[in-house]
């Protein structure tokens, strides 16, 4: 009976210090910046503060830090460092996706091996999803990939089983890089599946994938209480309840555009395994790891002063 009380006390204390941003929104909420997708999701506790807002065009990020008008802006972690060391007075707080792509087969390979000449579908080009693809199969394939702008187009790629070149020539698709929700939304089956965040751990040995990060403006003095609440609202609908996502996006007229899919298929993601990579970790209790990651997409030595102690 203890353990239920303590149980039923956690929740609702977890719930409730979410809903300082989340359901409640106050004269205090922080004015925050997050790109469309996975980061939006993971702040989706944060929905009826009227200072949320988030952008579908991510190449707009580097602009905002620069013009500081955001006590929070999340971002790529790569992106955000960038910043940092171009002088924008925000430091790293906590990482709150950590990776969601994933490589398919079409079905067109034989052997369901990726081998030297099996056509490759990339997206982003020299962006986080090439470079933790040659991080992972390095320069083996170079004559066999194909480039193309967007997850979107990739997932058109996968459907048609075609990609078209540079040149203008459609050729079959092998293999296509996809991230969430296009692989949960094209309700491809596992067996057709690469794991790209796994293989990355397991290659870097200790640097997970540290996909979108929170900064913190140096003078936003709400920046502690703001994190923890994050995180108790992440945990809420990453560990506790099932609709806590739904819930959440919910709030907003239209979630779809707001944060970039649909609450229904947010739901969907979390519920199977986790796929979005949502998560929460501060980044003082990640620097060797970090570190480490920065280094492997290329961003070099970072200085610790970076990073919210």
């Amino acid at each position: 009976m203890i353990k239920k009380k303590l149980l039923t006390l956690s929740l609702a204390l977890m719930l409730t210090s979410c809903s300082n941003y989340g359901t409640k929104p106050t004269t205090n909420s922080p004015s925050i910046m997050c790109p469309t997708g996975g980061p939006a999701v993971a702040l989706s506790c944060m929905a009826s503060s009227k200072k949320f807002e988030t952008t579908s065009d991510p190449s707009l990020l580097m602009g905002y830090f620069g013009a500081e008008n955001y006590d929070v802006i999340v971002a790529p972690t790569d992106v955000g460092i960038k910043a940092i060391k171009q002088g924008a007075n925000y430091q790293l707080a906590a990482t709150i996706t950590f990776g969601n792509f994933y490589l398919v087969s079409t079905g067109l390979d034989n052997n369901s091996t990726i081998d030297e000449g099996d056509s490759i579908v990339l997206f982003q080009k020299n962006g986080l999803p090439d470079k933790i693809f040659h991080y992972i199969y390095g320069l083996d394939f170079e004559t066999s990939i194909t480039y193309v702008s967007n997850v979107a187009v990739a997932a058109t790629s996968y459907q048609n089983k075609k990609v078209t070149t540079e040149s203008g020539d459609k050729i079959d698709a092998d293999y296509v890089l996809l991230s969430e929700p296009k692989l949960t939304a094209l309700q491809i089956d596992e067996e057709k599946v690469i794991n790209l965040n796994e293989k990355f751990e397991e290659k870097s040995g200790i640097a997970r994938i540290f996909q979108a990060s929170v900064f913190t403006k140096d003078s936003f003095e709400g920046a502690y209480a703001f994190l923890e609440n994050l995180k108790n609202g992440i945990e809420n609908m990453t560990q506790i309840t099932q609709t806590a996502v739904k819930d959440y996006m919910n709030v907003v007229s239209d979630p779809q555009t707001f944060f970039g899919m649909t609450p229904e298929l947010a739901q969907k993601c979390i519920n199977k395994n986790n796929s979005l990579g949502i998560g929460f970790m501060y980044a003082k209790d990640a620097i060797p790891a970090i570190k480490n990651y920065l280094e492997i997409i290329g961003v070099g030595e970072i200085n610790e002063n970076y990073i919210k102690q």
